[in-house]
């Protein structure tokens, strides 16, 4: 083999060495870099979350003794006297007219700690009244939601409304009572 044979026969050897090299342990090393740096982020914004957790229990544990105060430790049958009570007492407090309200429907999962109680209460009145009505909901100290809210005309003049309401409350279930 002659000298420049020998030159060329290196040069192809070096960038095969050096191809094989790149492919076989760098690019590997690098990506398992990227990898570890997305990794580190992630674990950073779980970090970050959990501090806001910590930070915020005080709080939380505040809500949540007033969420325990307001009903939540009660059994189906409170829920239900208590809901059923106030929706009337709320409906008669407004001025409401005509009020229909549903039996309970229960509902549990046993992925949650807590059962749903759900009403349809139906009424007509006027603007003011069905305002009133729903105010009342809203600012009650037992644990109430919303769900479902229609307001209709009653006639043509405007005069009446027609209010169908979904309300659902919360209850512990009586295996976690005990």
């Amino acid at each position: 083999m002659s000298k420049r044979e020998s030159i060329l026969a290196g040069i192809i050897v070096a960038a095969l060495g050096g191809w094989a090299l790149l492919a076989w342990v760098i690019d590997p090393a690098l990506a398992a870099f990227d990898e570890v740096k997305q990794e580190a982020k992630q674990l950073e914004k779980d970090l970050n979350k959990a501090k806001i957790l910590v930070d915020s229990e005080a709080k939380i544990l505040g809500r949540w003794s007033g969420y325990e105060k307001a009903g939540l430790s009660r059994t189906l049958e409170q829920a239900d006297a208590e809901t059923g009570r106030a929706l009337f007492a709320w409906a008669e407090d407004t001025g409401v007219k005509q009020v229909n309200l549903s039996d309970g429907k229960s509902k549990t999962d046993s992925e949650m700690p807590f059962g749903e109680l759900s009403y349809t209460l139906q009424s007509t009145g006027q603007l003011g009244q069905i305002v009133d009505l729903l105010w009342a909901i809203r600012r009650s100290s037992l644990p109430l939601k919303v769900d479902k809210c229609v307001i209709d005309l009653k006639n043509n003049k405007g005069e009446e409304l027609q209010l169908s309401l979904t309300v659902s409350t919360l209850y512990t279930p009586e295996e976690q009572t005990r």
